[in-house]
């Protein structure tokens, strides 16, 4: 797994817990085991970051973190067919 893999699935898993608006580069960095220059070297800016994780989400099914999105009005989650937006809020009501 590379460290870009490894620090994505660290802030996945941050974000499903707290909110992926709501993380940051420091808890990233504490849970990942790295200084926070890693993480931002690795993952780019905070808003690239975010739209990293909406996009594995939404590769992955990952409903949690889809629905957040929604929540957030984040562009890349409209684009999502309105079964996928309806499922992804249902599985977190």
């Amino acid at each position: 797994m590379s460290k870009c893999d490894k620090l994505l699935e660290v802030a996945i898993t941050l974000s499903e817990k707290h909110g992926y608006d709501k993380i940051t580069r420091d808890q990233i960095s504490a849970a990942g085991g790295v200084s926070t220059g890693t993480v931002t070297n690795t993952l780019g800016t905070m808003k690239q970051m975010r739209r990293k994780i909406i996009r594995h989400a939404t590769r992955t099914g990952n409903n949690v973190i889809i629905a957040q999105a929604i929540v957030n009005r984040e562009p890349y989650a409209s684009k999502l067919s309105p079964e996928a937006r309806q499922a992804a809020l249902m599985s977190v009501a």
